[in-house]
């Protein structure tokens, strides 16, 4: 956890590793910290939930619009 030990940007341990934190969902604005809560039908309520990403590198001159709308076959 290098990030949260990190007090500024020039103390994060390079790493040969990449990671990619996704976010299935997120709470709505809103927290009740100095203002209303989320509405009930934004709330997040924690699920079992699984899902997927793909990742697809772009070139120099690709369309990113149009690879997004490439079809995949998942295996």
């Amino acid at each position: 956890h290098d990030l949260e030990a990190a007090r500024h940007p020039h103390e994060i341990k390079w790493r040969d590793e990449i990671y990619l934190h996704l976010d299935y969902k997120q709470r709505g604005l809103g927290g009740a910290s100095c203002g209303p809560d989320t509405l009930p039908q934004y709330e997040v309520l924690p699920e079992p939930t699984s899902f997927e990403v793909i990742l697809k590198p772009l070139k120099p001159g690709d369309d990113p619009a149009a690879k997004s709308k490439l079809k995949q076959h998942v295996i």
